[in-house]
């Protein structure tokens, strides 16, 4: 594998020859993977403007912002880990953090009106942003194409729309009550009450200069200027905490990746706090009980992959 870009949005780019399957097209020289083909798309044609891995990761990543709402976002966050041909790695840390006035007690400690902020729905819910800062910083480390290039797609698919497909509509009607309580993502996600049928174009002019803003002024265009005040008060008309002092001061890290043996293969994951320490150590678990016993499908096996899984996360 020559050239391989990840991160968190269930994305992966490998410049090789993938396996056939459902949904699945074949070729030399590159191959992209997303959880939806409009995007995936637009990683094949930064790929053909002569792209790397990381340039096409980074395009897939503002197009599924458009195109993948139920997750592709860049209102969240996340972590990137590639390895280059000369085997050069880059992991950037960009998760959201909690805004200066959050308070350890926040979901535990009922408001002045009695009630306990939820932590999964809500403006209470969210955290500052990193996606932005984040794919940034990997396309300064890894990346070929100008940043201008590897946006600009995702901007053209926000101004322009895109074919609603089965899973979007799908998706959207599940969410309805959801969405149906903002009164922007009602505006945005349901016209006339409803998710847009399959096969209308859903076009989101408010997305399409964000991400111009993004395209034309980098991380800038996003943690401060117009998009900034915009979210600073989006949060002050729902409740929220951030502010335009949470953007600006909002960084994407560098961090030092953890890298271990398992078996024959080499394994180069994020560390705290995502998940690659616990990664390790359950790696060391399943090498230590003996992959054959794990590899016999059955309840003792069931069993002790729940074990070593259970162990992991508690020492997490």
């Amino acid at each position: 594998m020559r050239r391989v870009a990840g991160f968190a949005l269930a994305l992966l780019v490998a410049a090789e020859a993938f396996a056939v399957g459902p949904q699945v097209s074949t070729g030399r020289g590159g191959a992209v993977a997303a959880a939806e083909e409009t995007a995936a798309r637009v990683g094949v044609e930064i790929l053909k403007k002569g792209g790397n891995a990381a340039d096409a990761a980074v395009a897939v990543a503002f197009a599924l912002a458009v195109t993948w709402p139920e997750a592709g976002n860049i209102g969240g966050g996340g972590f990137w880990v590639s390895r280059d041909a000369r085997g050069r790695v880059v992991v950037v840390d960009f998760r959201e953090m909690a805004p200066r006035n959050a308070r350890r007690d926040l979901y535990i400690r009922p408001d002045k009106n009695g009630f306990v902020p939820s932590s999964t729905e809500g403006a209470l819910s969210s955290g500052v942003p990193g996606t932005v800062a984040g794919l940034s910083l990997a396309h300064r480390r890894a990346g070929r194409l100008s940043w201008k290039t590897v946006v600009n797609p995702a901007v053209r698919l926000a101004r322009n729309g895109f074919a609603v497909t089965e899973v979007l509509a799908r998706s959207l009607t599940k969410e309805r009550d959801r969405l149906a309580k903002n009164s922007e993502t009602a505006r945005i996600f349901l016209p006339n009450g409803a998710a847009p049928p399959v096969g209308s174009i859903l076009k989101q002019p408010d997305l399409a200069r964000t991400l111009e803003a993004i395209r034309d002024r980098r991380d800038d265009g996003f943690y401060r200027g117009r998009v900034a005040r915009e979210i600073e008060a989006g949060q002050e008309r729902d409740g929220g905490l951030i502010s335009r002092g949470d953007l600006a001061r909002y960084e994407a890290r560098l961090r030092a990746p953890v890298q271990f043996k398992f078996r024959d293969a080499e394994i180069v994951t994020p560390p705290a706090p995502s998940s690659g320490p616990v990664l390790a150590e359950m790696a060391m678990l399943a090498d230590y009980v003996g992959l054959e016993k794990l590899k016999a499908r059955d309840a003792p096996a069931a069993h002790l992959l729940a074990e070593i899984e259970k162990r992991a996360f508690r020492d997490r």
